[in-house]
């Protein structure tokens, strides 16, 4: 019996060794897949639709455009109490147009609506004359209410059943009011309150209030409120009027004296039959409430918002369920980027506060804010970005009007050409309100449209000035090409201007830019007839023309062409370039460097032999200098042309300022390129680069830690899709990397992502659509500005008649956290040198034995031989560990 569980417990350890060594043996092509990546994120891994909503996601529905007349504008929205949204804009030719929605039905076409309108056309030539100032409401009866201004200035009033859309003409309901501010109550009873500056006998200047208690059928007399001469000297800015009506009863009317500044409030409590005495806001206090707001909380009590009189600042005091005494002023929502000029709230279902602010006197039209009883949200712009499907390009609504239809959000706003548009959210407003958040400004185009843009390379000045160069080519694919420059001014970027030209004509293709502390723009581009090296600089204040700029030197010396240039600096201004001769005699990688800001460059040395290596072909480099100074180099093997796929990714590095370089690695093999080099602020150096570049390429990333010659394993940047190859990876101070890139939607359109790198992981990815197309020839570049701003440029392209593409130059930009830079020695250069370099090619000793790249190439990371040796050492043992016990056993 111990005899059988011996040879049971042999037969078992032999078994666990088998197992062991299968798993340990199977590695082996699991890790080599690092060499060659093969992706591990399931195919059908969602992706955000940017057509959807402002940074991509399944946030908003799909926009319909609900005029579309080419000659919209001015949208009003408002939701009922069956859910649907109904809209009224103004056509420049036709006048007022009303639409609804419902979500059975969808949106209705456009109805004309004579009855609303400033002033009819004299004569058939005339163009009708638009409303102003258009507020729509809606009650629980199902009926609509319109109050707007008409041509005069008068206030009028018609309204609509929600079912019928048939609306009533318009009746004045007061006579050219400076300001009016109109209510709904629970009980659907109309109120209005306005400012009159006009002075008689019968109706003083002053504030007035106006009611209806038949659903607007007929509106009572008006009642003054308040009476006073100075009400005649007052102008609409610095004026103010605002009615509430939350329900049980009252109606609540604040506004500004115009002697004191200070707001005043008087209540109704028998839904506007009779008005308190005014009370002042604030009572005494020193710092004077004016523009104050009162927004009904859920549980009775008031919420007030006001402003000092010498700036926009909001302050907040909560009243007790009495509505007679004040919490202490406390100062809120500072983030607001403008003044407070009109706000409209809805209590959520959970208790909380929604707030719709409008404002004015800043960069933004409308915020959102919630208030959870304790503190309130950070204020998000509704900017709704997305692609118009009939042309392809991207467009951001303006003029944006929204509403609560229970917790979700309804937009409607103007497009870039006239048209009104509306989407609904596809989330509740507390989910929404952290994703409906951008900091991306719109897209602009920055190339010019007849023409043909490279990828744009981009350089920031110490003052934060973004300058840019980029090839400009013709439409008709000729070679004639120059380099086109442009700079970022404040908000707006400079017309383009062509700056160089390869000397003896011909292309002038891959530019890239570095902006040194002594304001020395460096340009670096390939071109000429057979492809040389061509640098010259400018001081960047002076780099829109072409007298600007120094006489162009050719760097590549006595080589037959010089392409695929890279370009960095170093702690004290150094300039660091790597390049490739492509193809012939002396074909490989090689290096130069300029100590003095570019008045001279060394002799080039070799990084790696490719014509030694019986390469065919090399292309595509990178350089980054990391904080110890060593450089750092990666470049393309690839195959002859006409072919043009990649063929592996290689990296080199040198201790010593370029002058030897260690054996070349190989970091991805097969269909594997465009690499790119970055030195984290944590003193890392990241590699990306992309692969399965003849299906849907995918993003990789390798990390070589500080003090290390291991790199790590390559890992998938997950969440990226039909991406362009040619990606972006800027550091920031507080050693994050901000990665951006262009990729391809499933409707054949362009968005930009941006990720970010905290130490560990790719994340907090972002996007912004572009419009327009995208291929092998797209992509993007950033930089980072002192003031905290992350500016991208990127490459799209549109069709043209006959089945061509037009390639197009853009811009977008979003804030990061400040950063603080540490100013380099500045550099005053001599003149000119007017000789240009001429080098002999000498090769280089490099500090160990070059390996060979004619065979295949061993693994780059850990050697997986010794694992499977390891694996079945690991086995064995076990085996005689199970025999010794099982013959112990016997013994026993």
């Amino acid at each position: 019996m111990a005899t059988l569980r011996m040879r049971r417990a042999i037969f078992s350890g032999f078994s666990l060794a088998l197992v062991l060594w299968l798993l340990v043996a199977s590695s082996g092509p699991a890790r080599a897949q690092a060499t060659t990546p093969t992706p591990t994120e399931p195919a059908g891994t969602a992706t955000p639709n940017p057509s959807l909503g402002i940074v991509g996601g399944e946030t908003w529905a799909a926009p319909a455009n609900l005029s579309r007349s080419g000659a919209a504008q001015k949208p009003a929205v408002v939701a009922d109490s069956n859910g649907n949204l109904h809209v009224l804009w103004w056509d420049t030719f036709a006048g007022t147009f009303y639409a609804t929605y419902s979500p059975a039905a969808g949106w209705s076409d456009p109805l004309a609506v004579p009855q609303i309108i400033g002033a009819r056309p004299t004569n058939a030539t005339d163009k009708p004359t638009a409303y102003d100032e258009l507020s729509l409401l809606a009650d629980n009866n199902g009926l609509l209410h319109a109050f707007y201004r008409d041509s005069r200035g008068n206030l009028l009033y018609s309204q609509a059943r929600a079912d019928t859309g048939a609306w009533t003409t318009g009746v004045q309901l007061a006579t050219n009011p400076l300001r009016w501010d109109a209510a709904v109550d629970p009980e659907g009873g109309l109120h209005l309150a306005f400012v009159r500056t006009i002075e008689n006998s019968q109706l003083p200047a002053g504030v007035y209030y106006r009611r209806s208690t038949t659903r607007g059928a007929n509106w009572e007399n008006v009642k003054i409120i308040q009476a006073s001469l100075y009400f005649r000297a007052l102008t609409y800015a610095n004026s103010f009027v605002d009615l509430t009506a939350p329900g049980q009863g009252q109606v609540l009317i604040t506004w500004d004296d115009p002697r004191v500044g200070q707001s005043f409030t008087a209540r109704s409590t028998d839904l506007g039959t009779t008005f308190g005495e005014p009370l002042a806001v604030g009572d005494d206090q020193a710092d004077l409430p004016r523009h104050s707001f009162l927004l009904p909380l859920e549980d009775g009590r008031l919420m007030r918002l006001w402003s000092p009189p010498s700036n926009c600042n909001l302050y907040q005091q909560i009243s007790d369920e009495a509505q007679e005494n004040w919490s202490a002023p406390v100062r809120v929502l500072e983030d607001l980027a403008g003044c407070l000029f009109k706000v409209t709230s809805y209590t959520l279902p959970d208790g909380r506060l929604a707030l719709f602010a409008r404002l004015t006197e800043g960069p933004t039209e409308l915020a959102l804010v919630l208030w959870d009883g304790t503190r309130w949200s950070s204020p998000v712009t509704p900017r709704i970005s997305f692609v118009d499907p009939a042309t392809n390009r991207s467009t951001t609504l303006s003029c944006v009007a929204a509403v609560l239809d229970g917790e979700q959000v309804s937009v409607v706003g103007c497009d870039g050409t006239e048209d009104i548009w509306g989407t609904t959210s596809l989330v509740t407003l507390p989910d929404l309100l952290p994703a409906v958040s951008t900091e991306w400004s719109p897209p602009v185009i920055i190339s010019l449209s007849d023409t043909n843009a490279g990828l744009p390379a981009l350089g920031v000045d110490s003052d934060g000035r973004l300058h840019t160069l980029w090839t400009k080519g013709q439409l008709d694919g000729s070679t004639q090409e120059t380099l086109s420059y442009a700079r970022l001014e404040g908000d707006t970027w400079s017309s383009p201007n062509a700056v160089l030209a390869s000397p003896g004509g011909g292309t002038a293709k891959d530019p890239v830019v570095v902006i040194d502390q002594g304001g020395h723009m460096h340009a670096l581009w390939s071109g000429g007839p057979t492809g040389q090296l061509f640098y010259s600089r400018s001081f960047a204040r002076d780099a829109s023309t072409s007298g600007g700029w120094e006489a162009i030197r050719n760097l590549s010396g006595d080589q037959n062409s010089g392409g695929s240039p890279a370009l960095t600096q170093g702690q004290n201004g150094e300039l660091y370039i790597a390049y490739t001769v492509p193809l012939n005699e002396g074909r490989g990688v090689y290096f130069i460097s300029s100590t003095n800001q570019g008045d001279s460059w060394s002799a080039p040395t070799v990084i790696f032999d490719a014509e030694q290596a019986g390469w065919a072909q090399v292309l595509q480099t990178a350089i980054a200098r990391d904080a110890a100074g060593r450089l750092h180099v990666a470049w393309v093997h690839t195959a002859l042309p006409p072919a043009t796929n990649p063929l592996g990714v290689y990296y080199a590095w040198s201790d010593d300022d370029g002058q030897t370089w260690s054996a070349p690695r190989v970091m991805a093999s097969g269909d594997a390129g465009y690499p790119t080099l970055v030195a984290g602020g944590d003193d890392e150096v990241h590699l990306l680069w992309v692969d399965n570049l003849t299906g849907d390429p995918h993003l990789w990333h390798a990390r070589l830690p500080a003090g290390s010659d291991t790199w790590s394993e390559p890992k998938l940047v997950s969440g990226l899709l039909a991406i362009a190859p040619q990606v972006s990876v800027i550091p920031d101070d507080e050693g994050r990397l901000h990665l951006v890139g262009v990729e391809q939607t499933s409707s054949d359109s362009t968005v930009l992502f941006y990720l970010t790198w905290d130490g560990s992981r790719w994340g907090g990815r972002e996007t912004i659509p572009l419009g327009y197309s995208v291929d092998r020839l797209s992509g993007a570049r950033a930089v980072i500005r002192p003031q905290g701003i992350l500016g991208v440029v990127y490459r799209v392209y549109a069709l043209v008649s006959g089945g061509g593409r037009q390639y197009l130059a853009g811009y977008v930009e979003r804030p990061v956290a400040a950063l603080v830079f540490q100013p380099a020695p500045t550099f005053t250069p001599p003149p000119v040198a007017t000789m240009e370099v001429t080098a002999t090619v000498e090769a280089t000793n490099t500090p160990q034995p070059t390996q060979d790249l004619h065979g295949t190439p061993p693994p780059p990371l850990n050697g997986d031989n010794g694992l499977r040796v390891g694996g079945i050492l690991v086995g064995m043992a076990v085996v005689v560990i199970i025999a010794l016990i099982g013959l112990r056993a016997r013994r026993g």
